[in-house]
């Protein structure tokens, strides 16, 4: 069950200034009223809790297109800021703080980013020293730099599915993640209104509370897939015996050997 305070605490982890959504409320309007609104919430989160089904009006999301420069003529010139209504940020954001705190048991060591107690400036460093490490050695190597391109967007629905029941989650934390992201009804701001509706197949939006760990967990199968390939493709073997193979930072990332091509 989603307890009174575990909501309280993610409604308030929110910062203030920020778009109101579809429907015109604000995470102020809701920190201000908490005291009177706080059982309603709490009810639309127990049958949450019970049924893993969002309403589709609670995750509609209209998309503004910002131009990225003075004269635009194809889609790929804009860029999309999707707009949530707060109260399904408000749930996903109480997932994504009990999906954060499984990360550090379940994502492998390489990757750097969305994991607690980790940092994405540790990837720098140990690059570094695994370099360093090759010069002082005279080993020869190289290293390749990844970048899944449109990689929130294109991830599959069913692989998420896929990953959470490996890595053993319970069936009501799939329950609940599928719903997050496959309730999505997008509509596209055109001249100040939003026009038409889109179900989209695939994908996570970026500024949801819960798509970073989202992503994170399914990517963990690149990374593991990369240990596998351990024996036929050295690594750098750094002091303490450690085959560094790769590093992830989120959906970028390099991958180390020292074998010939």
């Amino acid at each position: 069950m989603f307890s009174k305070e575990e909501i309280h605490s993610a409604l308030t982890s929110f910062t203030n200034n920020k778009s109101p959504g579809p429907y015109g409320f604000t995470m102020e309007f809701y920190k201000a009223t908490w005291h009177h609104i706080k059982e309603d919430i709490c009810n639309i989160f127990k049958k949450f809790h019970d049924n893993c089904i969002i309403n589709k009006a609670v995750n509609v999301t209209n998309i503004a297109l910002i131009a990225k420069k003075d004269k635009c003529s194809v889609p790929a010139d804009y860029r999309p800021i999707s707009l949530t209504t707060s109260l399904y940020k408000l749930i996903a954001k109480v997932i994504a703080e009990r999906l954060k705190e499984t990360l550090p048991l379940t994502v492998a060591e390489n990757q750097m980013a969305f994991v607690k107690g980790r940092q994405i400036t540790d990837a720098i460093l140990i690059a570094n020293e695994a370099i360093d490490y090759w010069r002082v050695k005279k080993i020869k190597g190289f290293v390749i730099k990844l970048d899944l391109e449109k990689a929130f967007d294109k991830i599959n629905w069913s692989f998420i599915d896929f990953m959470l029941l490996k890595k053993g989650y319970p069936i009501k934390w799939r329950r609940w993640i599928k719903a997050c992201i496959s309730s999505v009804q997008y509509s596209i701001i055109i001249n100040g209104r939003p026009r038409g509706k889109i179900q989209p197949s695939r994908g996570i939006r970026q500024g949801d509370p819960i798509s970073p760990f989202i992503f994170v967990l399914a990517i963990d199968y690149l990374s593991r897939l990369l240990d596998s390939l351990g024996d036929k493709i050295k690594g750098v073997m750094m002091n303490n015996n450690l085959n560094l193979t790769h590093l992830l930072f989120a959906e970028e990332g390099v991958r180390m050997t020292s074998s010939s091509l």
